[in-house]
């Protein structure tokens, strides 16, 4: 029977995961998790089990832990961005098993539940640092795990085509969306995505003109500062909702001697937890109202129980907890982003002033009470004139934007246009001095389909470095940085081989172009002259290592 083709999009998250795809009409729709604990949700909680021989994952993973104590694994899609590839191998480590394992429930809810459906294209949403900088090693790990879950899983006969997109960008897509659906015509100025979820925090600029989205510039934040006993290590648990719950419970830890002693234990601790973030969405409103309301004179009554041992937490808790990470940093974020960005794009400024400007709130804690009342005086303070906070998307499309998104990329059914990651080249020496070539510069429009080629054709002794390999460099934040490739000479020039005779070498001429693919610089070497070979493809992430940032200090210049 001839299945018809579908195009999915999933919002890979710290704490959560969603699954959103599009119907014949382009109109993206959410998939629910059956027989959920969290009735109507369509979340699927970012759990797994320990044990490597079990499938759980999602809702029963949380069931599993809270009563039957079964070790789970959380906050693992934290950990993809410090794991080291060695030796050319992908690490097998826990967080790389676990992200497999919640790809692979993930995919076979799907196929449950649409046994019908053969997936075409598949869209992931992740942060801006796994694409623009150092974090681009999470997404060669993120690659690695589906190139074989999804064809095994879904039943394909070919491969799926995969992308990656940010989290803000796919969030932006749908409210483009969203707003031509409600008002009958494209927004027309700047969108300013601010996504906080359950680890990280996404800042993106987006410029939206015609049909067309291109993206203007972007930031993140996922470190984790080391504030007490309740935080495991730094890079593990993130700058977000998570990091906010696990703050509540120090807190309230403080005034609760028999809490206190109780959270010591690893696995209690981790059962309050996702109780709490349970219960912390569904008490959302009342939570809310009590910000509102100033005339509350006890901040200290309580407001709702946390947990099923009854556990008191009042709006005083809760301001506490904020104010320890989040009460400064997120208003100055915000500012400090738009104030960069007003430099680089001299029409923001009247756009702002001229009420062509949104501030879109995506991402699960971004909806918090006190988040959201943080955004609002931000955004009365950018606008004053104008109604700077988005409010296209309504309640919980904003939890669900950056899904949604993904459906529509994924479907090709919005103007998305992406613009480079990163500036980045290759190092020629001549006549012993170095020469950046430039192959791609931040924010032109990316390639991602044609390899963009250099005109100029290389000898191979010009990208022969000092240790036998070929040198890049990328530019960000003023300074150019050079980092040597893994890789020898002879394995990243096609036609080139240790037995090659010096002679033969000299009439040799190479041409390097890239491109972007599924949000990773790809580059690609071409033999032009002196010989026929096939072109050599190889992801800058696989054959340098960005992430640990090994630089030649000799070679690092201010290119401000």
């Amino acid at each position: 029977m001839r299945r018809n083709s579908v195009d999915i999009g999933i919002d890979f998250g710290t704490t959560n995961c969603l699954i959103s795809f599009c119907d014949e009409n382009g109109e993206p729709h959410l998939l629910y998790p059956k027989d959920p604990v969290d009735p109507g949700s369509p979340l699927f909680p970012s759990c797994v089990d320990s044990d490597t021989t079990s499938h759980t994952f999602g809702w029963q993973a949380v069931l599993d832990s809270l009563q039957r104590r079964i070790p789970v694994l959380r906050h693992f899609k934290l950990r993809l961005p410090t794991l080291m590839t060695k030796g050319g191998s992908v690490p097998r480590d826990s967080a790389y098993m676990a992200s497999q394992k919640m790809f692979q429930g993930l995919f076979r809810e799907f196929a449950k539940q649409h046994p019908d459906r053969e997936v075409r294209r598949l869209v992931v949403t992740v942060p801006e640092s796994w694409l623009v900088g150092d974090d681009q090693v999470a997404v060669s790990h993120l690659d690695s795990i589906l190139s074989g879950v999804s064809r095994g899983l879904l039943g394909q006969a070919r491969n799926i085509e995969r992308t990656y997109v940010s989290e803000p960008c796919a969030a932006a897509c749908y409210f483009q969306h969203a707003h031509q659906s409600r008002f009958s015509r494209p927004f027309q100025g700047y969108v300013l995505v601010y996504d906080h979820g359950g680890g990280t925090l996404d800042l993106s600029l987006l410029c939206m003109s015609g049909e067309a989205i291109v993206r203007v510039d972007g930031a993140g934040i996922a470190d984790t500062p080391p504030l007490s006993w309740a935080l495991p290590a730094p890079g593990q648990i993130g700058f977000g909702g998570a990091l906010f719950d696990r703050l509540v419970l120090e807190v309230v830890s403080r005034r609760d001697d028999r809490l206190a002693a109780r959270a010591r234990d690893q696995r209690y601790r981790e059962e309050w937890l996702a109780a709490f973030e349970r219960t912390k969405r569904h008490e959302r409103s009342a939570i809310e109202a009590a910000l509102r309301d100033k005339t509350v004179r006890n901040a200290q009554a309580t407001l709702f129980r946390a947990s099923e041992d009854a556990t008191a937490i009042s709006l005083a808790d809760l301001n506490e907890a904020y104010g320890l990470a989040f009460g400064v940093t997120i208003p100055d974020a915000i500012e400090q982003f738009l104030a960069r960005m007003q430099a680089l794009e001299p029409q923001l400024g009247p756009a702002i002033a001229n009420g062509h400007f949104k501030l879109l709130a995506v991402g699960g804690f971004s909806q918090a009470a006190h988040v959201k009342a943080s955004l609002q005086q931000v955004a009365e303070r950018i606008s004053p004139q104008h109604s700077a906070l988005g409010e296209d998307l309504a309640g919980d499309e904003q939890w669900f934007a950056v899904a949604k998104g993904a459906a529509l990329v994924a479907a090709r059914q919005t103007g998305y246009l992406p613009g480079a990651p990163l500036t980045f080249g290759v190092v020629a020496y001549r006549q012993g001095q170095p020469e950046f070539i430039e192959l791609l510069r931040k924010g032109d429009m990316a390639p991602m389909r044609a390899v963009q080629w250099r005109t100029e054709r290389f000898k191979a002794p010009e990208l022969r470095s000092s240790g036998g390999h070929i040198d890049y460099y990328v530019e960000s934040g003023g300074e150019r940085r050079v980092f040597p490739g893994r890789q020898s000479l002879n394995a990243l020039l096609p036609g080139l081989s240790a037995s090659t005779e010096a002679s033969k070498m000299s009439q040799m001429r190479w041409s390097v172009g890239c491109r972007v693919h599924q949000g990773r610089v790809q580059v690609q070497t071409k033999l032009v002259a002196g010989g026929q070979a096939p072109d050599r493809r190889y992801y800058l992430s696989d054959i340098v290592d960005l992430m640990n940032e090994r630089v030649d200090e000799r070679v690092v210049l201010d290119v401000a």
